[in-house]
């Protein structure tokens, strides 16, 4: 027997194994290995119950669990991790320095089974060969349209006939079924006060133009569910925004896709010369200056300047005169914004010639952007990767209408209820004019109680002094509410001739007689909600009270807090730090503070109100989104057939939502749409927080996919553990991969213990910080979090925080000639994303995505770091989804899995997949993730890949889209919990595919051409890291920095190898004694003995297998049995001594 040795050294973590407890196993069908539980017990270990799979563990020279070998030969072929032993032994100080190093860490299981075979001689040559298969023939379609000519000439005399015309490039018209060109630009026009479905649509090919008329426009049919053909010929569309232009393709709606593509011009230029946040306002403010030509402003904004020249904002008109200098007249859309079916009927030539206009423009605009695009984005796999996010879709059923008639009835019964409380206490402050009793509550004699009295006509006499005739005293006409005080009358509603008083109404927290801090608020026009406190009371911390102008001509001249020499007001706290106004202490941010007896009333109303402000918050910020879906159905459009799914329930109708996905809509390339990528996780006191779990899979389907694992956390960690060579070899990438919530050694809950928070809080921390964001952000986020901390704490705070994460900052050139990040947990992930971040040309390291103009250095010189850091990071999660789908594409057409990809939001990724399917669809989900690690790790010159971070934890096969499977999605508009969906870790997928088997490969039709891939990391590491600065990034102190480059030799080198080398060499295993604990019952067969890769513990379990046979329940104590597993295990120690 060729096996690895079941024991474990003597001493430290690798305490010698004395006897293995068999707890139980279970056989999987028709795979070679068996599951095994067991514990493990020694003198100084007694583990918890484990799997077999564990005991034969590949690890790296820090301990970090990796690939077995098995995997990693199929992934890194001919490939050897060797890292010179210095850089070993400086991360082993420096994980020391960090309280990390010798820290106990529990194994995963170390998978082993046989992937697909790579395309191409690696990893790196895999996804390049796969990119551009997929990219073709779009790709070379799209690269011949921009480099061509001119378009043929446009139409003078459009036909007003629905469905498609084509006008000839002899000038003649003739009616089509669908555009015959295999590339096409494209626009279409709606009229969205009436429906939204499309009027009109012009495209331009090679061949000529078409133009598209809809039957209800031309009259001759009364509906207006028309959707436009294109034909299922593998079209290229182009368009600016053109998921809305998508949306109303009739192909489209179809389970099974078309095969048609989209381009996006405002993709693509946000991509090369798009704008972050922080400069749009700029850009905007700067261009009205150039307008009006003020040169004072100009010559002060330079900045600005050099990135106004390469970029714009997104809309077309802005976009056209960047790169082409035409100036698009727009007029004509409004009346297609606010016209009527017969004005625009009336007006339907010039109408097409200003979407032919459009159509030109947008052709313009691809020429000039798309070569530019190719440069910035140069892998295939970053083309390919925006086809599939374009084809993007969602299912529905009738639910869809239930949830939006529920969540609105919700809504609605609950805002009456509070107005309803709201108005009672208005009623009942109303009492108090009739004693003036207003004039001392603390709360009621703010408003005001100024009245206008009763207005009435002068009176007539007779002679005799009698009223004459109609002289009575007659009250005005049109006199509203006299006598009524003025607070009274700025809350009525004429419209319902009522009195209508909301949560956020400026009177609704002196009803409430609200309090903070057991004292009553008070509304300042200069500082918003604050709080009354008694001169003589202290309330510690370091907030100062309010100050008030006593110039009676100033805006914010208040005459109360003037006057009230016995009161001092302090604002009530904003997360937005102290400089921020309280707007609404009503509002849903001050749900905490309630809760935490801060904020307080002595009215249960008040708590009714803020529950019910958080409750509905979501439903009056997304529902217009949500109740403008563009659904199509199938029985109500009888076009698009069943919507190429064969199973239908006849009293649950099937529709599509095509998401209107931009999709590279940021800078960072990440897609943008305005509901789905935004839509919030189902939670229990927000209306219509369940809109994710309303897409449901039709009958026949699932839907399986899957979060990746704290994917741009990792991506950023892997970029500080490269400078070493080692996964794991930083203090943030420990934790990453190897830190426990249950020990508190993962970064989460270590950021949540120096700041004094809550570990979900601590998330929010980081990612801001790992996004780039500084000492200002924390400590808001601090404010916010805890309104109790005041400013000069909230800094504190945060800056140990930064100093113990981030390190402190070396600003001085004379070190390393750049400024650089030292001491802390993440120097140095930040100072080589700052490395990138700061380079004359940014990159992705892995896909070589290069950042927008308007950020290069030469554009910006130092400013908009936090974009800059920002987008390294993100774009960087880009392209892993991208590599992400299309592995999957990849897997999904060579083993014939009935799957398609519906929606990504960031890290979730989701497909619908035939139910027959569903195992093999997670199985490529996993193979997927796996690659894709792969591929980050190899481009930062590591060939290999944590155990930990290899597949994904599980992946979800549900019935409906939501975050977690076992999710009740119970909300106030949806009690009845959602029945649960099944989650999948990679050894229960393994289980139902038969040990990882795919299927039959079915026959490639593309040919495998092997293109060159470098052979050196995207980020040389050597080059920008020389031994001197790796070690200086791990010391606090200055003087050790400069004690390295005096060339001190340091002393803990010689240790920190003889530790490594414990590691890597673990020395003479003791023999284990087996005592099997659990009945087994006979074998059916003869076991027998093989020769093992001793790498390989499925193998090993394999082994086990044969000789344990199939559990039998009932037998007990079977000597034979004992026997035979002694002498397997006794044969595997003899075999490596």
């Amino acid at each position: 027997m060729n096996v690895v040795r079941l024991g474990r050294p003597k001493g430290g973590l690798n305490a010698p194994l004395h006897s293995i407890s068999l707890l139980r196993f279970k056989l999987y069908p028709r795979s070679r290995f068996a599951y095994v539980k067991f514990r493990l017990k020694s003198d100084t270990l007694n583990s918890p119950a484990s799997d077999l799979l564990l005991l034969n563990i590949p690890r790296n020279e820090l301990g970090i669990q990796m690939l077995s070998k098995e995997l990693k030969e199929q992934i890194f072929p001919g490939t050897k991790s060797s890292v010179p032993k210095i850089k070993a032994a400086l991360a082993v100080e420096h994980l020391k320095r960090q309280n990390i190093w010798g820290k106990n860490v529990q194994p995963v299981p170390n998978t082993g089974f046989k992937l697909p075979p790579l395309k191409g001689g690696n990893i790196e040559e895999h996804f390049k060969i796969l990119g551009k298969n997929q990219s073709e023939p779009y790709l070379s379609r799209a690269k011949a349209w921009s480099n061509s000519k001119e378009l043929p000439p446009r139409p003078t005399n459009w036909q007003f006939i629905s469905g498609w015309t084509k006008y000839d490039l002899d000038g003649s018209a003739i009616p089509v079924k669908y555009p015959e060109d295999d590339f096409l630009v494209f626009d279409i026009e709606t009229l969205l006060s009436e429906s939204d479905y499309p009027l009109f649509a012009v495209a331009v090919g090679s061949s000529g133009w078409y133009a598209w008329v809809s039957p209800r426009l031309t009259g001759e049919s009364d509906k207006l569910s028309h959707l436009i053909p294109m034909g299922n010929t593998g079209k290229v569309i182009v368009g600016h925004n053109v998921g809305f232009d998508r949306a109303r393709i009739l192909e489209e709606y179809n389970g099974s896709g078309s095969n048609n593509v989209f381009l996006d011009t405002m993709s693509l230029h946000i991509a090369v010369g798009g704008l972050s946040s922080h400069q749009r306002v700029s850009w905007i403010n700067y261009a009205k200056a150039v307008e009006k030509n003020d040169s004072e402003y100009l010559q002060n904004e330079q900045v600005t300047g050099r990135y106004f020249g390469v970029s714009s904002i997104n809309r077309l008109s802005e976009v056209a005169k960047l790169y082409c200098g035409i100036h698009l007249d727009k007029s004509a859309r409004d009346l297609l914004v606010s016209g009527t079916i017969e004005e625009i009927r009336d007006e339907i030539y010039p109408l097409m010639d200003y979407c032919a206009s459009d159509v030109s423009a947008t052709h313009e605009v691809f020429k000039k952007v798309f070569p530019r695009f190719l440069r910035k984005c140069p892998h295939p796999v970053s083309f390919a990767g925006i086809l599939h996010m374009g084809n993007s879709f969602l299912t529905v059923n009738r639910t869809w209408e239930e949830y939006i008639e529920k969540s609105e009835k919700t809504y609605n019964d609950m805002s009456r209820s509070i107005e309803n409380k709201l108005k009672e206490l208005a009623l009942a402050a109303m009492k108090t004019s009739e004693d003036g009793s207003f004039a001392d509550d603390d709360w009621l004699k703010h408003l005001d109680w100024t009245t206008t009295p009763l207005k009435m006509t002068k009176p007539k006499f007779k002679k005799d002094g009698t009223y004459a005739k109609n002289g009575e005293p007659r009250p005005y006409t049109n006199q509203f509410l006299p006598g009524y005080p003025e607070w009274y009358k700025a809350s009525y509603d004429k419209k319902s001739n009522d009195l209508r008083i909301t949560t956020r109404t400026r009177i609704a927290p002196y009803l409430l007689k609200l309090k903070w801090r057991g004292y009553p608020v008070y509304y300042s026009k200069g500082h918003g909600w604050t709080f009354r406190v008694p001169v003589e009371d202290d309330i510690g911390g370091n907030v100062k009270p309010c100050t008030f102008t006593e110039d009676p001509l100033d805006p914010n001249y208040e005459e109360y807090p003037i006057s009230d020499v016995a009161g001092k007001y302090y604002r009530i706290p904003h997360k937005d730090g102290e400089q921020a106004k309280c707007g609404n202490p009503l509002s849903k941010g001050y749900i905490n503070a309630f809760e935490d007896g801060i904020l307080t009333s002595e009215y249960p109303a008040a708590r009714e109100a803020l529950n019910m402000n958080a409750m509905c918050s979501y439903w009056i910020s997304a529902r217009e989104r949500i109740r403008s879906q563009f659904v199509v159905w199938n029985k109500e459009n009888e076009h698009v057939g069943n919507l190429g799914f064969a199973e239908q329930e006849p009293d649950n109708e099937v529709g599509i939502i095509l998401p209107q996905t931009a999709t590279m809509g940021t800078i960072t390339r990440r897609a943008v749409e305005a509901t789905w990528l935004t839509a919030s996780n189902a939670k229990k006191n927000r209306i219509g927080s369940e809109l994710k779990s309303m897409i449901r899979a039709p009958p026949g389907y699932l839907i399986v996919g899957a979060d990746v694992d704290s994917e741009e956390l990792w991506i950023s960690s892997l970029m500080g553990d490269g400078q070493f060579g080692l996964h794991g070899a930083t203090a943030l990438g420990w934790m990453t991969l190897q830190g426990t919530k249950s020990q508190g050694t993962d970064l989460h809950s270590k950021t949540a213990s120096i700041v004094g928070i809550n570990r979900d809080q601590a998330k929010i921390f980081n990612y801001g910080r790992i996004y780039g964001a500084g000492l200002k952000f924390a400590t808001q986020l601090l404010l916010q979090f805890n309104p109790e901390v005041d400013e000069k704490t909230a800094v504190e705070r945060s800056t140990t925080l930064y100093n113990a994460t981030k390190g402190v900052k070396e600003r001085s050139l004379k070190y390393f000639g750049k400024p650089f990040w030292h001491g802390g947990t993440e120097s140095y992930m930040f100072n080589c994303l700052e490395h990138i971040a700061t380079s004359a040309n940014p990159t992705t390291p892995v896909l070589g995505c290069t950042i927008p103009d308007a950020l290069l250095p030469e554009n910006v010189e130092n400013q908009f770091m936090t974009s800059r850091v920002n987008w390294v990071v993100q774009s960087s999660g880009v392209d892993y989804l991208h590599l992400l789908l299309v592995s999957m594409k990849y897997l999904i057409d060579r083993y014939n899995i009935q799957a398609r990809f519906m929606v990504s939001v960031h890290d979730e990724v989701r497909y619908l997949v035939k139910k027959e399917d569903q195992y093999r669809a997670a199985l490529a989900m996993q193979i997927s993730n796996l690659w894709t690690r792969s591929l980050f790790s190899y481009k930062v010159g590591i060939h290999d890949l944590p155990q930990s971070v290899g597949f994904f934890s599980c992946v979800d096969i549900d019935h409906v889209l939501r975050k977690e499977t076992d999710m009740d999605c119970v909300t106030p508009s949806n009690p009845e919990p959602i029945p649960h969906g099944h989650q999948y870790t990679i050894e229960d997928i393994l289980e139902k595919t038969n040990n990882g088997q795919l299927g039959d490969p079915i026959e490639e039709t593309v040919e495998e051409n092997t293109p060159n891939a470098s052979k050196k990391p995207t980020f040389e590491f050597e080059e920008y890291f020389d031994r001197e600065y790796l070690e200086a990034q791990m010391y606090t102190d200055i003087s050790d920095i400069e004690a390295v480059l005096s060339g001190r030799q340091s002393p803990f080198i010689e240790d920190n190898l003889r530790e490594i080398e414990k590691i890597s060499n673990p020395g003479d295993s003791e023999e284990i004694i087996v005592d099997i604990e659990t009945a087994l019952g006979e074998p059916k067969s003869k076991p027998e003995t093989k020769e093992v890769d001793a790498s390989s513990p499925t193998y090993i379990t394999g082994s086990l297998n044969q000789l344990l046979g199939k559990k039998a329940p009932g037998a007990r104590g079977n000597s034979k049995r004992r026997s035979q597993l002694n002498k397997f295990i006794n044969q595997a120690s003899r075999s490596n001594e």
